[in-house]
């Protein structure tokens, strides 16, 4: 049986990030395990975690993690990790936030 530990979010990290239908990035905690991402809006959006040192210029496409429409997800993220990229064919608004937890 999986042990459960609440979402604890390393406050100050917060960021609200406008995906389009073109990727873009912004840079996250890289010392946190985990990425909240609620998306606010009314359209899907993708996103990947990665490392700008090893990944330079990576993207997110629709063949990443999906996050609905006015739901809520939590993802774990490799430790080097310290960048979010994000799309949205549509537009939409999503909350960012890195923490322990899940």
């Amino acid at each position: 049986m999986t042990a459960r530990q609440p979402f604890s979010p390393a406050y100050g990290t917060g960021q609200a990030v406008a995906p389009g239908a073109a990727s873009a990035a912004v840079p996250i905690n890289a010392s946190n395990n985990q990425v909240r991402i609620v998306n606010t809006g009314a359209a899907i959006a993708f996103v990947r975690t990665f490392s700008q040192a090893a990944q330079a210029g990576a993207v997110a496409t629709a063949a990443d993690m999906p996050i609905p429409p006015n739901m809520a997800v939590t993802i774990t993220k490799d430790i080097s990790h310290d960048r979010l990229a994000f799309i949205s064919a549509a537009g939409t608004t999503l909350q960012v936030i890195t923490g322990e937890g899940w």
